[in-house]
Formats: C-alpha cells, structure tokens, sequence
C-alpha cells in the first residue's frame, strides 16, 4: 500500500529577537533553507572535512547563521557582523539554524518518527 507525502513548501522560520549593549531590540527571521541554500551549505562543510574530521571549525557557526538569519528587511546578516554576537548567542542560533533546516540529529530523528 502506498503512503501520501503531503507537504507545505513555504520555507519553515522562527522569529528572533537580539538586544545590544545600549538596550536596542532588533527583530530578524532564522529562516530555513531551500534545496539550492542546502546545497551551498553541504559544499561548504565538504570542504571543510578531511577525513571526517573537522579541518578548521572558524567561521562554521556563523556560516550557517548567517546563511539563515534574515533582518527586518528580509536582507540576509553578513556573516562578518554574526561572528561578533556572543559565543552562547551564535551557539544558540547554530543549533536552531540546524533543527530548522533537518540537519541537526535532533531533527533527523524526529523527522524518521513521524
């Protein structure tokens, strides 16, 4: 017996909130990916494997972040101005980036269960 697939193509998002030192609320999107931004994604992390290791992980969390953290404008963050948030703050944004986009184990596993 054959199953349904049965699915939404409006890209998932989650709203997010940043407040700088002198108390400024700024409002962004993390957005996830369509397959062609997957795709620059996955060719990024490849050549940064070596074996299966990790060759050099500077840039990597602020990569992705910055591929999904859109502003108010919906103008992507560069990812210059993403390596100076707060290491928590970039670690916090990474995983959700990863969950939002199926990348994480965490959302692998999920999207087997359902």
């Amino acid at each position: 017996m054959s199953k349904v697939l049965d699915f939404s193509l409006v890209l998932p998002f989650n709203p997010v909130t940043l407040t700088d030192k002198a108390g400024t609320t700024k409002n962004y999107i993390l957005s996830g990916f369509d397959g062609q931004r997957r795709d620059e994604w996955f060719d990024f992390v490849n050549e940064r494997m070596g074996e299966g290791k990790t060759k050099k992980f500077t840039g990597v969390q602020s990569k992705l972040v910055s591929m999904c953290l859109l502003d108010s404008e919906g103008k992507q963050v560069p990812e210059a101005e993403v390596s100076k948030f707060p290491a928590v703050v970039l670690s916090a944004l990474f995983d959700a980036a990863q969950d939002i986009n199926g990348l994480s184990e965490k959302a692998k596993t999920e999207a087997k269960n359902e």
